[in-house]
C-alpha cells in the first residue's frame, strides 16, 4: 500500500515543481498557448476556425465561451463570431483521412507498427467521428470510405496490402481531396510516409497538395517514419496548413504520435463566424485573442481566404485601340477547382501561359475589320461555369500588293510610237475582305480597271509623256480600298520627221549643167564677166536659188539645210536614197569646183548655184516620197513640187523673162546666140517636166 501511495506522490511533485518555478520566475504569470489548427471558409458566409488552447503546462484549457474570444485585423471588419464550441465538451463530430504509406520499404516491422498505431488511433475517436482509410505505393487507393463503424475500420487496417514504389505527391493531393469531401465541416488528414517521391511517378505537382489544402481549409498532420523521408515536403504539408509535423525514427514511436494527434483533435475549439466577403480568393489576416478562466490572455495570427467556388475572371485584358498586328489578349482567371476549358466563340480555345494567365493570339489578318464581341466562358472540373464579355476591334489592314514589270524609279528612254507600252502584272497577296476590282492610275488618272485574274495592264509610254510619273495600283475590296505607288520616269527622244522649214522654194527652172569645151567656157566667162554690174548677177542668183540670200552664205545655208534634212531622213529606211543623192550632189559639186578656173569666180558661183538647185530638186523629190510614206508635213517643198509640176510653163516664162532682162542689162558680147540657146534649152526642159539629164551645148546645136 505504501508503494502505491509513493508512486502517486512522485508524479504530483514533478508536476508541481515546474508550476511553482513558472510562477516564481520574476513574478510573471504564464500565458496560455494558442494554436490555429484549421481555417475552413469553403461554406461562406459561414466560416470555421479550429484552435487548440493550452495552458503553460501544455494541458488543454477547457470551459471557454464566446465572451472569451476576440478578433482584430482586417477580418474583424467583415466577420462576426457566432459561437464558440469545444469538441470534447459538445461532442462535435470530426472527419479524418488516414493516409498510410504501403510501399515496399514499409514491409515488415514498419507496416506492423503503422497498423498498430492506426488501430489505437481509431479506438480513441468519438462514436460520431468519421474515418476514411487510404494507402499509397505506386498508386493511391481508397481502402475504406468514410464510416464511424470501428469494426469495419479496424478490419481494413489489419488487411492493408503493400508493395510498389512511392507516389508521394499523388498521395498528398488525394488525401486533401478526400478530406474536402468529408461529411462534416471539421476535417483533417493524418499522413504517414517512410520515403520520398520515387522517380517522378506522381502525376501531381509537388505543391499541389499544399495549395489544395489551403483552399479547402484542411490541416495535414504529417508523420515521417525512418531516415529516408522527404522531410522538407512533410514539413511544408503540415506548417502551411495549420497542423503539426512529427518525426519517428523508430516504428515503436508511432503509437505515441497517433495518440497525441487524437488528443489534439478531441480537445479543440471550433469558432464559427459569419463572414461577409466576396468569393474571390481574397485573403483577410486576423488576430485571435483568447482569455482563459484564470485571467490569462494570449493571441495568435492567421489568415482567412475567401473561396472561389465558381471560376472567377478577374480581368480581361483587351487593347482599347484597333488591333493591327498579331496580339495576345489575356484573362486573369482564379478558381479553386481545376479549370477544364477557357474559350470564346470567335477566337477559340485560350491556353495557360508561362505567366499563369490564359491567353489567345489574335491575328488581324484572319478577320475582317470591325468590332467583335469577346464572350469568354470558363468551365472548371466540377462543371461550374462563368462568363465575361468585352469587345475587341480589328483594324482595317492595307492589301499586300506586288507589281512586276515596273521597278521603283525605273526610267524608260527612247523614241516611242503611240502603240508602245510597258506591261505590268499585279499580284494581291493578302486582303482582309473579298477583292472587287483593281484600278490602275498614272498621275491620279485611271487608265484601266481590272476585275479578273490575272491582273495585267498595259501602260502607254508616248501618251504618258516626258517627265517623272507615279503609277498607282488601287485595290478595292468589300471593306474599302488601299493602294501602292511606284514612281517612274519617261524620257522621249524625238524621231526625225520631215518639216516645213527651211526647205528651199525654187522659182525657176534649174540652170543646165553645161559640159563646155575650153573655148566655150572662155566665151561664157567673158560673157558673165561682161555683165553690167555685180548686182545683176546677184539678182539672177537670187532668182535661181528661190529666195536664198544673195551671197555665198545663202548657198552654204541651203547646203546645210539639205544636209540636216538628209540626216533626219536617214533615220527612216525609206530616206536612205536621199543620203545617197545628197552624196552624189556633193560629189558633183566637187567636180564642178575642180573644173572651175581660179579666175572664173562668177562661173564657179554659177556652178555652185546650179549644184544647190540640183540638190534642192533632189530634196524635193525625196520630200515627196517622205510625204507619201512617213507622214511628211505639208511644207514649202510640197509647194515647190506642185509649182514644179503644175506651173512648169509659168516658171519657164518667168525664167525667160529674167534671162532676157539680164541679157539686156549686160553689155553685148561677140556671141549673142549662146544665151538664146540657153533660154531655149531651159524652156524646153521645163515643158517636158523631166530633168533627168542636163543637155549639152552640142544638143542644141
Amino acid at each position: 500500500m505504501l508503494k502505491k501511495v509513493f508512486l502517486l506522490v512522485v508524479p504530483l511533485l514533478v508536476l508541481i515543481i515546474p508550476v511553482f518555478a513558472l510562477q516564481t520566475d520574476d513574478d510573471e504569470q504564464p500565458t496560455p498557448i494558442i494554436e490555429i489548427a484549421g481555417v475552413n471558409a469553403t461554406e461562406l458566409p459561414t466560416a470555421f476556425i479550429t484552435v487548440n488552447i493550452f495552458d503553460s503546462l501544455r494541458l488543454p484549457v477547457e470551459g471557454l465561451s464566446i465572451e472569451d474570444i476576440r478578433f482584430s485585423g482586417e477580418l474583424s471588419d467583415v466577420a462576426q463570431v457566432i459561437r464558440v464550441e469545444n469538441v470534447q465538451d459538445d461532442d462535435l463530430a470530426l472527419s479524418i483521412v488516414l493516409m498510410i504509406d504501403t510501399s515496399s520499404s514499409m514491409a515488415g516491422d514498419p507496416l506492423v507498427a503503422a497498423q498498430q498505431a492506426a488501430t489505437l488511433f481509431v479506438e480513441t475517436l468519438g462514436e460520431s467521428d468519421q474515418v476514411a482509410i487510404m494507402t499509397f505505393n505506386s498508386r493511391v487507393e481508397l481502402i475504406q470510405d468514410y464510416t464511424s463503424d470501428k469494426a469495419v475500420l479496424l478490419n481494413a487496417i489489419a488487411t492493408l496490402p503493400f508493395g510498389g514504389q512511392t507516389a508521394l505527391y499523388d498521395a498528398g493531393l488525394a488525401a486533401v481531396e478526400k478530406a474536402a469531401d468529408s461529411p462534416t465541416p471539421r476535417r483533417t488528414v493524418v499522413f504517414l510516409s517512410d520515403g520520398a517521391e520515387y522517380g517522378g511517378i506522381s502525376q501531381a505537382a509537388r505543391d499541389a497538395a499544399v495549395n489544395a489544402a489551403r483552399i479547402q481549409g484542411v490541416p495535414i498532420y504529417t508523420i515521417g517514419l525512418g531516415y529516408g523521408i522527404d522531410r522538407t515536403y512533410l514539413e511544408e504539408l503540415a506548417t502551411q496548413t495549420n497542423a503539426r509535423n512529427y518525426e519517428s525514427p523508430r516504428p515503436d514511436e508511432l503509437t505515441t504520435i497517433y495518440t497525441e494527434i487524437a488528443q489534439l483533435l478531441r480537445t479543440q475549439y471550433i469558432i464559427t463566424l459569419n463572414v461577409d466577403v466576396p468569393l474571390d480568393g481574397q485573403e483577410y489576416p486576423f488576430t485571435l485573442q483568447a482569455n482563459t478562466p484564470d485571467g490569462l490572455t494570449n493571441e495568435v495570427t492567421g489568415t482567412l481566404r475567401a473561396p472561389i467556388p465558381v471560376p472567377l475572371i478577374r480581368s480581361l485584358n483587351i487593347p482599347d485601340t484597333p488591333i493591327a498586328v498579331e496580339t495576345s489578349i489575356t484573362a486573369d482567371i482564379a478558381a479553386d477547382d481545376p479549370i477544364q476549358s477557357v474559350s470564346d466563340p470567335v477566337f477559340g480555345e485560350w491556353q495557360l501561359d508561362e505567366n499563369n494567365v490564359y491567353s489567345v493570339r489574335v491575328d488581324p489578318r484572319q478577320y475582317a475589320p470591325g468590332i467583335y464581341a469577346v464572350d469568354l466562358t470558363v468551365i472548371d472540373a466540377d462543371g461550374d461555369t462563368t462568363t465575361s464579355s468585352s469587345q475587341l476591334e480589328i483594324a482595317a489592314l492595307p492589301a499586300e500588293i506586288r507589281v512586276t514589270g515596273l521597278a521603283e524609279g525605273q526610267v524608260f528612254e527612247g523614241s516611242f510610237l503611240p502603240s508602245d507600252t510597258t506591261t505590268i502584272e499585279i499580284f494581291v497577296d493578302y486582303v482582309q475582305t473579298p477583292l472587287t476590282s483593281i484600278d490602275i492610275l498614272v498621275d491620279d488618272t485611271i487608265i484601266t480597271t481590272l476585275t479578273e485574274s490575272p491582273f495585267i495592264a498595259e501602260i502607254p509610254l508616248l501618251a504618258t509623256g516626258t517627265g517623272e510619273h507615279t503609277l498607282t495600283v488601287r485595290v478595292n475590296t468589300e471593306a474599302g480600298s488601299s493602294s501602292s505607288d511606284i514612281p517612274f520616269v519617261v524620257t522621249i527622244i524625238p524621231t526625225a520627221t520631215p518639216t516645213a522649214t527651211p526647205t528651199q522654194v525654187p522659182t525657176a527652172t534649174p540652170t543646165p549643167n553645161f559640159n563646155l569645151t575650153e573655148t566655150a567656157q572662155a566665151q561664157a566667162a567673158l560673157q558673165i564677166q561682161a555683165t553690167a554690174d555685180a548686182q545683176a548677177t546677184q539678182d539672177a542668183q537670187a532668182t535661181v536659188d528661190a529666195q536664198a540670200t544673195a551671197d555665198a552664205q545663202a548657198t552654204q545655208d541651203a547646203q546645210a539645210t539639205a544636209d540636216a534634212q538628209a540626216t533626219q531622213d536617214a533615220q527612216a529606211a525609206a530616206d536612205a536614197q536621199a543620203t545617197a543623192d545628197a552624196q552624189a550632189t556633193q560629189d558633183a559639186q566637187a567636180t564642178a569646183d575642180a573644173q572651175a578656173t581660179a579666175d572664173a569666180q562668177a562661173t564657179a558661183d554659177a556652178q555652185a548655184t546650179a549644184d544647190a538647185q540640183a540638190t534642192a530638186d533632189a530634196q524635193a523629190t525625196q520630200d515627196a516620197q517622205a510625204a507619201a510614206s512617213a507622214q511628211a508635213t505639208q511644207d514649202a517643198q510640197a509647194t515647190a513640187d506642185a509649182q514644179a509640176t503644175a506651173d512648169a510653163q509659168a516658171t519657164a516664162d518667168a525664167q525667160a523673162t529674167a534671162d532676157a532682162r539680164a541679157t539686156q542689162d549686160a553689155e553685148p558680147t561677140a556671141t549673142p546666140t549662146l544665151s538664146e540657146f540657153a533660154i531655149r534649152a531651159t524652156s524646153a526642159a521645163l515643158t517636158r517636166e523631166a530633168v533627168t539629164e542636163v543637155p549639152t551645148l552640142s544638143n542644141f546645136a
